[in-house]
């Protein structure tokens, strides 16, 4: 009775670590395909950088004022070819969930789902090498939307 349950208990660890060291080598194989898939945007020569920005009660033309002033003193670094801003990087969040209702439905769960909310800045697509048919934001453009948001 021992002997085959330790043959089966063998048997199963074996079958076990076959379709681990398959499904490993179907992993590794798939990594060099992933990194040839065009992601829709540039990431070579990219730079990324987190400003967090901490108030109790945003002011919106004051924030304007500061991503203004970051963006141009960024763009007159030398080597910096373009630069642009948004609140969340390509694949690195899921964006900010708005609630989104359906109007003259105010309290109606059933007709109420959630966004996901990225806002871009002047110069962000032509940093990250976005194709865009039509008009790209300018900064007229960018501070007209940020106040009716």
């Amino acid at each position: 009775g021992t002997r085959r349950l330790r043959s089966a208990l063998i048997c199963s660890e074996v079958a076990l670590a076959v379709v681990l060291l398959i499904g490993a080598g179907l992993m590794l194989r798939t990594f060099p395909h992933l990194r040839a898939v065009d992601n829709g945007f540039r990431t070579a020569n990219v730079l990324t950088l987190r400003l967090p920005i901490v108030s109790s009660q945003p002011d919106p033309a004051r924030s304007a004022a500061f991503q203004r002033d970051v963006l141009r003193s960024v763009t007159a670094l030398p080597g910096v070819v373009s630069a642009g801003f948004t609140n969340h990087i390509p694949l690195a969040d899921k964006g900010d969930i708005t609630l989104v209702r359906a109007e003259g439905h105010d309290g109606d769960e059933q007709f109420q789902l959630s966004s996901n909310l990225r806002l871009a800045g002047p110069g962000y697509l032509q940093t990250m090498g976005i194709p865009l048919r039509g008009r790209d934001l300018d900064e007229r453009t960018w501070m007209g939307r940020r106040r009716q948001c």
